[in-house]
């Protein structure tokens, strides 16, 4: 199973020479009354004076029969408004798997609102296969149109049609379109037909607030009809859930059921998991006299750590695991081969282990849909529980789940294709990251000492993705990343004695030490003493804050505590023995508790130790629009607590 697709409009760009061929320009069809009807709502289309641009139709027809989705035709009328829309007009891309479908464009045109035709074709179209790149490659067979237009210019109405005829199918029956009512932009008139043979049955999933469907019925035919006019465009707000009252969309599916594609997959495999005496022997050097969970881990690192990802994503094939055998032979495979492999040798160790479907980056599970599975892992039971296995990432350890998918759908494919349904632990969003550093200042400004953090769950997972490739043995590496380190914690500090642990063993936390030496965090100050410079800085933006008390009153949406901090819990602990009989000046501790998480501060001196301490932790749940004042409160709170600059001088 192929991993999600990247970027197709960047990739379109790597697109080499001998994969490319010219084809004959597209020319519609002249305006018709009713498009010239359409054009002229251009006259009256900017709720926003300073629109970019505004949709006069975005419009769908989607035929479907039993076997599934067979053409998809869509439509959109762009009015260009200003300059910085008509790069992103003039140059249009259309993308489609070559393996089941074909695409094409019906027309695209340039016209005035009134209908006069500037340019009735591209001035160029092209057609590609996009390449396979990377050190992680996905063979697949990805295809794309190019066309270039001419008459662009602010004013002008951008008018084009395509359409996608599918061919072959991975899963009889099997479909998902999705449909966007609200976009960034105005839309005048937003469309979607769904054309199906009469009484037949399909899934119908809406966003709240969405137009319901007027029906028809011709022909033996079945016309669903969803309508919008005058849509005014959707302005995001921070920190709102991804579903709301205001963003409205349509999804229609197959009328099946999760189970149903479990046991469609349980037939389509051919026995993956057959483990030959080659594999076996392998794995046994591998897992030499561990045992039960520990032999498990060893197979699993040993997986992830010696077999390159290498995807073959061509029909079936992006479904269906490649044989063990193959696996260990070529030291390569996918997602579902590497999962293959380990599920196999899991089963020659007595354990009961599964193939577990599901998306990475998450699924909507209330339309089953084949197109929404994008990644494959392993089930193992131990202890009368599930245990995951990833096999394709080197940051998660054994049981663990990567946060692309932590608290998401999955579903385990049993051999007699039963099937269980299930919801990954979100806990792998929670993560304590405690930062300490104790040292000494010396009355010319001097700062020594050494730094040590500690961090696990999600952070953990983020500190091996961006620190994972280092290598010890490497200096001139390691000198760098000591030094950005202790640069990121007292300006213009350098790092030495580096200790890492936990980058390449996912089933410890990560520790991160060095001794720091500063000469640069402290200026003179008048008199006696110096202003010593910490990383203590207010830990908002306030321009940030400024902007939401500003929206506060207008606040439309609700507010979704986990986007504020969430469930991390973050610890800096900062520890300076001063000159003998010097003395700080401390600014005021600060506790703030809101229903978004909790922020205090200490500042502290005894003795010679002058101690300085933050930490913060959120909370997860989802509040009504007006609590955007409370959070405000909250941030307001956390600016005021500035330990950026400290005197520290001789007392007395």
């Amino acid at each position: 199973m192929m991993r999600p697709y990247v970027l197709f409009f960047a990739l379109a760009l790597l697109a080499i020479p001998s994969a490319v061929r010219a084809q004959d320009p597209v020319t519609g069809p002249d305006p018709t009354p009713d498009d010239i009807e359409l054009y002229e709502l251009a006259a009256d289309s900017a709720i926003d004076a300073d629109a970019d641009q505004v949709v006069l139709l975005d419009e769908g027809y989607v035929v479907v029969e039993e076997e599934g989705v067979v053409r998809a035709t869509y439509r959109t009328v762009v009015h260009v408004r200003t300059r910085d829309a008509v790069a992103t007009n003039a140059e249009q891309v259309l993308t489609w798997d070559g393996a089941t479908s074909t695409g094409a464009y019906n027309w695209a045109r340039v016209v005035t609102p009134d209908g006069t035709v500037l340019e009735d074709a591209p001035i160029h179209q092209e057609a590609s296969t996009l390449p396979t790149f990377g050190s992680e490659p996905v063979y697949s067979d990805t295809r794309q149109v190019r066309i270039s237009l001419s008459g662009v210019e602010p004013g002008s109405i951008v008018d084009v049609s395509y359409t996608y005829e599918y061919e072959e199918r991975i899963r009889h029956g099997d479909f998902l379109q999705a449909w966007l009512i609200s976009s960034a932009d105005e839309v005048r008139r937003s469309r979607l037909t769904v054309d199906v043979p009469a009484g037949f049955d399909f899934r119908i999933v809406a966003s709240e607030g969405a137009p319901s469907y007027d029906l028809a019925t011709t022909d033996g035919r079945d016309l669903y009809t969803w309508s919008a006019r005058d849509q005014p465009p959707f302005e995001a707000e921070p920190f709102a859930p991804f579903e709301n009252d205001e963003f409205h969309w349509v999804q229609v599916a197959s009328a099946g059921s999760w189970a149903d594609i479990g046991a469609w997959y349980a037939e389509l495999l051919d026995d993956p998991w057959a483990i030959t005496d080659d594999v076996r022997a392998a794995a046994d050097s591998v897992i030499g006299e561990a045992e039960g969970r520990d032999a498990l881990r060893a197979l699993h690192r040993w997986i992830v750590d010696d077999f390159r990802y290498v995807s073959v994503a061509l029909g079936e094939r992006g479904y269906v695991p490649q044989a063990a055998a193959d696996v260990l032979r070529t030291r390569s495979g996918d997602c579902k081969d590497k999962a293959a492999l380990f599920i196999g040798l899991a089963r020659a160790l007595g354990f009961e282990a599964f193939p577990v479907l599901l998306s990475d980056g998450g699924l909507d599970e209330r339309v089953p849909a084949l197109t929404q599975l994008n990644h494959m892992i392993a089930a193992v039971r131990v202890d009368d529980a599930w245990v995951w296995a990833d096999l394709t990432t080197d940051v998660v350890p054994f049981g663990g789940v990567p946060l692309s998918y932590a608290g998401e759908f999955g579903m385990i494919v049993l051999d007699d294709g039963s099937t269980h349904e299930v919801e990954f632990p979100s806990d792998e969003w929670a993560s304590t990251t405690i930062t300490e550093f104790e040292g000494g200042l010396t009355e010319d400004g001097l700062l020594t000492g050494r730094i040590e953090l500690r961090a696990d769950g999600a952070a953990a997972q983020q500190l091996r993705g961006m620190f994972g490739f280092l290598d010890p043995e490497e200096p001139e590496f390691m000198e760098d990343f000591a030094d950005g380190f202790a640069g990121a914690l007292f300006a213009g500090a350098t790092g030495s004695d580096v200790v890492l642990e936990g980058m390449d063993d996912p089933d410890t936390p990560v520790r991160i030490a060095m001794n720091l030496e500063a000469s640069r965090v402290t200026r003179p100050a008048r008199g006696a003493g110096l202003w010593l410079e910490t990383p203590l800085a207010p830990e908002a933006d306030p321009t940030f804050v400024r902007q939401l008390e500003r929206e506060a009153a207008d606040r439309r949406l609700p507010v979704e505590s986990e986007q504020v901090i969430g469930p991390v819990l973050e610890d800096t602990r900062i520890e300076i023995a001063l000159p003998e009989g010097w003395l700080a000046d401390l600014p005021p501790s600060v506790t703030v508790d809101s229903r978004f998480g909790h922020y205090e501060s200490s500042y502290t001196q005894e003795g010679r130790i002058m101690r300085l301490r933050r930490m913060s932790n959120g909370t997860t749940g989802v509040f009504e629009p007006e609590s955007i004042q409370e959070l405000v409160e909250f941030y307001q709170a956390v600016l005021d607590d500035d330990a950026r600059l400290i005197f520290v001088g001789p007392g007395g």
